[in-house]
């Protein structure tokens, strides 16, 4: 009897085990199928064809142009503005 449940235990820890180094992404199936319409097919590279120009265009940005960005600093409590360099002194920390 405490054979039949060793073998029983090792049959099913070993069928555990091997399921989980088995496993696919359903995402990678559907796309191999959705792959085989020629429409869908056409389009999919036209927009992947699309992101790589788009990648290849930000690589050669001209970093040297200053982009401003405005930002807007909250203060909590009664604050005036009757010491600005220090309030310009704590938005910079």
């Amino acid at each position: 009897m405490i054979r039949n449940i060793l073998v029983i235990s090792f049959i099913l820890m070993y069928c555990i085990g091997y399921s989980q180094t088995e496993r696919t992404c359903g995402t990678d199936l559907y796309h191999q199928i959705q792959m085989q319409d020629a429409k869908f097919a056409e389009q999919f590279k036209a927009r992947r064809k699309a992101v790589k120009e788009k990648v290849l265009q930000r690589q050669n940005f001209n970093c040297t142009d200053i982009i401003t960005i405005p930002v807007a600093v909250h203060f909590s409590g009664g604050v005036n503005a009757s010491n600005m360099p220090c309030l310009i002194d704590a938005t910079l920390a």
